[in-house]
């Protein structure tokens, strides 16, 4: 039926979304999986998709039936491609059991969310303002390093100052933690063992400068008869 209909601006520009989104999370996906710039392009074609809905309704005629069920579906397919959902043949999210529950799927990060905004706001207002930045910022390594890889989420931070996240199995993640940590802690011993021989070795230096000279004497094989 939408072919019998001359398609507006409207509907142009929401097959333009459709194929541009699917662009850019194709290309996404493909460089290192790219979870976040991938989400991002789904998240305006959801945007462009409502605000078409909204102007439809607005001119009181209904939009066009196969475009948005062909809108519907790619994202439906993206979200299984996320594990987000398991849905074949369908679109959306289903109530049955099979469908994933989103409310315990996002309570691990929300959690660590929220624990986070905690940390910081109490050391935003009562922590000493000398050490503030330092503070923060320890707090920020210890989510990426810590806290994520336990929820399976490798943080990543780039030259720019910007940071890049994906998915990966927390066992592998769990193990690269515990080397990190051990490597931490045999740099620690070496450092120790280096700042020990430094001591010695000055206090014989120092030793050797109280000595006095009749001593000194005393202690030559030159000088000892």
């Amino acid at each position: 039926r939408d072919e019998l209909h001359a398609w507006g601006n409207g509907e142009k520009e929401l097959k333009k979304s459709r194929g541009g989104g699917a662009g850019g999370i194709c290309a996404a996906l493909a460089d290192d999986f790219d979870t976040p710039t991938a989400l991002s392009h789904l998240q305006e074609l959801v945007r462009r998709t409502n605000a078409y809905l909204v102007e439809c309704d607005a001119q009181k005629g209904g939009g066009r039936s196969l475009l948005l069920r062909d809108v519907a579906t790619y994202i439906t397919q993206i979200f299984n491609v996320f594990g987000l959902n398991d849905i074949s043949g369908a679109i959306g999210f289903t109530a049955d059991s099979g469908a994933v529950n989103v409310e315990e799927t996002l309570l691990p990060y929300i959690n660590v969310f929220s624990e986070f905004r905690e940390r910081v706001r109490t050391t935003t207002l009562t922590g000493d303002p000398a050490t503030l930045k330092r503070t923060i910022l320890a707090q920020c390594d210890d989510v990426r390093d810590s806290i994520l890889p336990n929820l399976g989420v490798r943080l990543e931070d780039r030259p720019d100052n910007t940071s890049i996240w994906k998915f990966e199995d927390p066992a592998v993640l769990k193990l690269e933690m515990q080397r990190k940590k051990e490597a931490a802690e045999e740099a620690a011993r070496e450092q120790a063992r280096r700042k020990a021989a430094l001591e010695e070795k000055q206090r014989l230096a120092l030793e050797k400068a109280m000595q006095s000279p009749v001593d000194m004497f005393k202690s030559s094989d030159e000088f000892s008869e």
